[in-house]
Parts: structure tokens; C-alpha cells; sequence
């Protein structure tokens, strides 16, 4: 069954089928060998692990250097959603806040204004003993 491959490039960094494989066992009962897929940078489909021939120093820096690449972009990724998430947090509560917050506005304003017109009162009486000012 011929399938036609998509015109959609794939992302760069994730294996992609290249071989379409018949389903059908063959006829000598024997399984047909796997086609390797391509896979880029040197990895193989067997999760992630360095090809078997490089030396074992080799393979660490690797899975090393791939790993580093993946935290990367995971952490930008998460960065961007973290910052999104509290970005919201932080509006709903703020829209929750804003009546209790306004209340308290309003009635330091009303006391900031009671003292001043105290005060103001206070020094416009003549004083016993006193002439006026």
C-alpha cells in the first residue's frame, strides 16, 4: 500500500520515517531484518544511546551534550509557560483583591484627611492666653 510522503517538513530534531515496510510476513517464515530509520546527529531509535562503535568517552559527551540541548529547551519552554501561569495567578488575584483593596485606600484616605483637618482647625483657634495669630 504506497503512501506518498507529506510536503510538511519535519522538526529538526525528531527521527522521521523514511522506509515504508510491508506488513505482510515473508515467504521463507523468517522476519525481515529492520530498516534503520535515519536519525540525525548520530542517534540511534534505541532511546537515545550513542551509536555502538564509539568509544565510551565519546558516547558520555554524547548523551551528555544531547541532554544539555533537551534541558535547554525544555527550560525555555517551561520559562515561558511558568511566567504565562503566574502572569495569571497573579491577575486573578489582583481582580480579587481590588474591592478589599480600595477599601483600604479609601479609609486611609478618609483618616489622612480627618488628622489634617484636625490639625488645620486646631491651629486656626485662638488659644486662652493667646492673642490671634
Amino acid at each position: 500500500m504506497p503512501t506518498t510522503p507529506s510536503t510538511a517538513a519535519a522538526p529538526r530534531f525528531v527521527p522521521t520515517l523514511t522506509e515504508v515496510v510491508d506488513r505482510a510476513a515473508p515467504e521463507s517464515g523468517v522476519p525481515p531484518a529492520p530498516a534503520p530509520a535515519a536519525a540525525p546527529s548520530g542517534l540511534h531509535a534505541d532511546k537515545g544511546r550513542a551509536p555502538p562503535h564509539l568509544p565510551p568517552e565519546i558516547a558520555e559527551a554524547l548523551q551528555e551534550q544531547i541532554t544539555q540541548r533537551v534541558l535547554a529547551r525544555v527550560d525555555a519552554v517551561l520559562a515561558g509557560r511558568l511566567s504565562d501561569a503566574i502572569a495569571l495567578v497573579v491577575l486573578e488575584q489582583t481582580r480579587f483583591m481590588l474591592p478589599r483593596l480600595r477599601e483600604e485606600i479609601a479609609g486611609s484616605v478618609r483618616n489622612a484627611v480627618s488628622a489634617a483637618l484636625a490639625q488645620e482647625r486646631d491651629a486656626l483657634q485662638p488659644r486662652p492666653g493667646r492673642g490671634p495669630a
